[in-house]
């Protein structure tokens, strides 16, 4: 009811902004303001009448026609404002996209609920509701977009004007091209993984939404050939939702991405699909998921455990499937050990959408984040949209401030044991010990059973990449002014670590950056310069860092700086904006170094790190348990003592 009054008010709140919409001289609403920020994505989102739906709502809820007219004088006004366009338009009013999801999400909801009310459609409006409708659907099917997520919200929409308005003479053409670019869109965008090749996790949501909805429509239209081919590949894109999702219930910030429910999702389309806890790799969208349960958990009541920093994380899902007390409850069972959570970023960029996130990693605690991707905050150019899709907003390198090179942006074929990734792209692949689903693989590939052996002793994945010198006039004899390697080993139940090695051979500041949730606190650890203790409500992270050899170095904590460029912030959604803390680690540097980064809920107090010359790596975890790495053939990776 507060969207529908508001709305009686003149005032609109979209993706997060709230305004109060112009008016024209003549009484109509100026359908091409940007809105208070100048944004074009205000006059998108207008256009869309997403509002109609809440008007229409309480209309039905109240009775108030006041509701309903005011539906039917916006839509008489925009229809006398805009003609269609004789060709591709980027309009408010034309662009495909918000023909299409104005006739989805507003004008078709809107004509079945109110199409027998002669009030509400007399003749002469139905003619002109009708003529549009023809209109909206014309120019989706002659000017819709050519690939992408767009491309395919559009069809769904032509699809449902073939099959609502089936008595024009042109539904059955409509439906038939719809299908057909349907079908040869999913191909074309959605690798076997089932990753939406944007590889964003909120446009894997719309398209995933878009063929659930096609799906749905085949369904009730009795189509059940056509269902029988699409049940597999809509199923597998929420496969690749569940092998992401995190502890919480919600997605990484891979990409132009917000924070959202993938729980929800899940249990609403996909019940079957079971949440992994381990590791799984998703060799076409070169991301893997590193997960394993905590070696020793809170109790019940919260208390942190004995060497572990965590009070009660429950998973997402559990809390919301939680049945209510009885008078005589069972004794409780004892609360699972938090899951340990990593994304780590091995693949190509993004046909769309794309941030300079290569090798970025993420880390989570149960239900608490800790390392993040910031998010999108906003498309509109400048400082702030540079931040958020380049690479200072992510947990990369930068050399002498600029990201490294990021791959192609989609591949040609999967990553394997061999490091190929795809056409001129090379990515040393991840350990074979973990799934490693290839092919067409069913859902059930993606969520492998439990494992009734021990978990693995450990789990590596890492990926290449150069700094170019194009842009840096020091290295400008050698087209590469760096090698850039990052091995991420997860040891289940015990700890993360991270090795970066850089190669290079001329003066540089080579950048480390770490991006914190908002709700961390970021110490020095007294008496320990190399050592931070990251804290939260409900969890701990403790992080130990080594290099190779003493150089200048220089370590700050960056909060909310917008001058003289962005730093410190994060956006759990479109248009929002938060402060958070990021570690940045300066070294100045002239030959070849690693740095290793060991990250554990305990505190690990017996916990070293050495690095041979040669930079072989040996993390001492306790006095009983050692790991060795050798960045330079990771697959030989070895582990002394019992893990877990």
């Amino acid at each position: 009811m507060a969207t529908a009054d508001a709305a009686l008010r003149d005032t609109f709140t979209l993706q997060g902004v709230t305004a109060v919409q112009p008016r024209r001289p003549d009484g109509g609403f100026d359908w091409d303001w940007r809105g208070p920020r100048n944004d074009p994505e205000w006059a998108w989102f207008f256009n869309r009448h997403l509002v109609f739906t809440d008007l229409l709502a309480a209309y039905q809820q109240t009775g108030d026609v006041r509701y309903r007219d005011r539906i039917l004088v916006t839509l008489d006004d925009w229809i006398a404002q805009h003609p269609a366009p004789s060709g591709i338009t980027f309009s408010a009013a034309w662009r495909p996209l918000e023909a299409a999801r104005r006739v989805m999400e507003s004008w078709i909801p809107i004509y079945a609920a109110l199409r027998d009310d002669p009030a509400a459609f007399p003749p002469e409006r139905r003619a002109r509701f009708v003529a549009s409708i023809r209109d909206h659907a014309l120019h989706l099917r002659n000017h819709h977009a050519f690939s992408g997520n767009h491309l395919i919200t559009e069809m769904l929409a032509l699809t449902r004007l073939g099959l609502t308005f089936s008595d024009l003479p042109d539904a059955a053409g409509w439906r038939s091209y719809a299908l057909d670019r349907l079908a040869r869109a999913y191909e074309d965008q959605v690798y076997p993984d089932g990753a939406h090749k944007e590889l964003s996790s909120h446009y894997q949501r719309v398209v995933a939404l878009n063929y659930q909805e096609l799906l749905d429509l085949l369904r009730a239209s009795g189509q059940e050939e056509a269902v029988r081919e699409w049940e597999p590949r809509v199923h597998r894109l929420w496969d690749y939702f569940a092998a992401i999702m995190k502890p919480d219930g919600t997605n990484p910030l891979n990409n132009d991405s917000d924070t959202e429910s993938v729980a929800a999702l899940l249990r609403q389309y996909a019940p079957h699909i079971r949440i992994p806890e381990q590791t799984v790799r998703l060799p076409w969208a070169g991301q893997v998921i590193f997960r394993s349960r905590a070696a020793a958990a809170a109790d019940a009541a919260g208390v942190r455990g004995s060497g572990f920093g965590v009070q009660g994380s429950a998973n997402a899902a559990a809390a919301n499937n939680a049945k209510p007390r009885t008078r005589n409850p069972k004794p409780a069972a004892a609360t699972p050990p938090p899951l340990l959570y990593a994304f780590f970023d091995t693949g190509p960029r993004g046909t769309d959408h794309d941030h300079a996130d290569f090798l970025h990693v993420s880390l989570s605690v149960g239900a608490s984040d800790f390392l993040v991707d910031n998010g999108r905050y906003t498309y509109t150019p400048g400082a702030f949209r540079d931040y958020f899709a380049g690479p200072s907003g992510h947990n990369v390198l930068l050399l002498d401030g600029l990201g490294p090179d990021q791959g192609p942006r989609a591949v040609t074929a999967a990553a394997d044991a061999a490091g190929v990734q795809g056409s001129g792209f090379r990515v040393q692949g991840s350990d074979s010990r973990f799934p490693s689903p290839a092919g067409n693989p069913k859902p059930e590939t993606l969520n492998p059973e439990p494992a009734a052996s021990a978990a693995p002793a450990v789990e590596i994945a890492w990926g290449d990449t150069t700094f170019a010198s194009a842009s840096r006039p020091a290295f400008a004899a050698n087209p590469r002014a760096a090698d850039w390697r990052r091995l991420v080993a997860h040891v289940p139940g015990r700890a993360w670590i991270v090795v970066d090695r850089v190669i290079t051979f001329s003066p540089a500041t080579l950048t480390t950056l770490w991006h914190w949730s908002p709700e961390c606190t970021v110490e020095p650890v007294p008496g320990q310069p190399d050592s931070l203790i990251v804290s939260r409500s409900s969890a701990t992270l403790h992080v130990r860092h080594a290099a190779s050899q003493p150089v200048p170095a220089d370590r700050q904590q960056i909060t909310a700086r917008s001058r003289p460029s962005p730093q410190g912030w994060y956006s759990p959604r479109f248009n929002m904006l938060e402060p958070a803390s990021c570690t940045q680690l300066d070294q100045a540097i002239r030959a070849p170094l690693v740095n290793v980064w060991l990250f554990s809920p305990a505190a690990l107090p017996g916990a070293s790190i050495r690095i041979s010359a040669d930079h072989r790596i040996v993390v001492q975890l306790d006095p009983a348990t050692s790991l060795t790495l050798d960045p330079e053939a990771p697959g030989k990776s070895a582990v002394t003592g019992t893990m877990r």
